[in-house]
């Protein structure tokens, strides 16, 4: 059997999505899924959006630098 990656993903810089980032947001820092389920909407994506600021803002520091 013959497993090619790129078919899978075939763009190789892509950003993730929004939900692979809530994914990455929370279980990467230890929030389980019975803890997750919990959360309402709103305050996922509110994370979300503050994540992505503070990710943007870092960006401008650097290439002012």
């Amino acid at each position: 059997m013959d497993f090619n990656l790129g078919e899978y993903f075939p763009e190789k810089n892509s950003k993730p999505n929004d939900l692979e980032m809530i994914y990455y947001l929370f279980w990467d820092k230890g929030i389980s899924q019975a803890e997750f389920n919990q959360l309402d909407i709103p305050y996922i994506f509110s994370m979300l959006k503050c994540f992505k600021y503070v990710k943007d803002k870092e960006q401008q520091e650097l290439k002012r630098k």
